[in-house]
């Protein structure tokens, strides 16, 4: 097997989802309602209100982990707290509602995982910073899955802090157990499943969101 250029083994652990988790092949390039029928296709029963988790192969042999919510038959956004990310038309991102850029987004996804930390002291410090990505139909899949792992870096950022704060050591050299720990610490979670655009939907893009959130239009 070729050697991942990018993760290590540890991280790989860290995103991903073990053998007992199915694998989907999904079409991301379609409206909301007919992505998340396909999930529940593919994964049989979901049930309701519940975080149902699976993994989706983003390159490189990469198995992230991703979830989506369902409250009988109704796919809820996500819970609070998390950081919103939306990929609109024209190549725009917002992130809580801001515009940004790609390569921000590790930085703002760690600052908002750092910020989540509930405990006064490293010993009993956990953190609860979920991720809530979206994207319009249209947007390219190629870009949909470079959000996904720039994502993934923001966790690796706090992650690589945590195991020399708890363990005194980098994150690669951490073993099975100590890895479970950190998983206990802080899970990977990323949620979608909310507002991609229905077909009827009229597109409107990051611009236009914020100004109509200032109430310019």
């Amino acid at each position: 097997m070729v050697a991942d250029p990018k993760y290590c083994a540890n991280e790989k652990f860290l995103f991903g989802v073990d053998d007992s988790i199915k694998k989907l092949e999904l079409n991301m390039q379609q409206d909301r309602d007919s992505l998340l029928n396909d999930i529940e296709k593919l994964l049989g029963t979901v049930p309701c209100e519940k975080e149902t988790i699976f993994g989706m192969d983003i390159g490189h042999s990469r198995i992230l982990k991703l979830g989506v919510f369902k409250s009988c038959g109704t796919i809820h956004c996500g819970l609070d707290p998390y950081l919103s990310i939306e990929l609109c038309s024209q190549n725009k991102i917002l992130v809580n509602m801001f515009l940004s850029e790609v390569d921000s987004i590790p930085f703002l996804a760690a600052r908002y995982i750092e910020n989540s930390a509930i405990g006064s002291t490293i010993s009993s410090r956990l953190y609860d910073g979920s991720v809530l990505l979206n994207w319009h139909k249209d947007t390219d899949e190629k870009r949909i899955k470079k959000v996904m792992e720039s994502i993934i870096d923001g966790y690796m950022i706090v992650y690589k802090k945590l195991a020399l704060e708890n363990f005194k050591k980098p994150l690669y050299k951490l073993n099975a157990n100590e890895l479970n720990d950190l998983k206990s610490i802080l899970d990977f979670d990323i949620q979608i499943g909310c507002n991609w655009s229905s077909p009827n939907q009229k597109t409107i893009d990051c611009f236009e969101f914020t100004r109509l959130l200032d109430g310019k239009i």
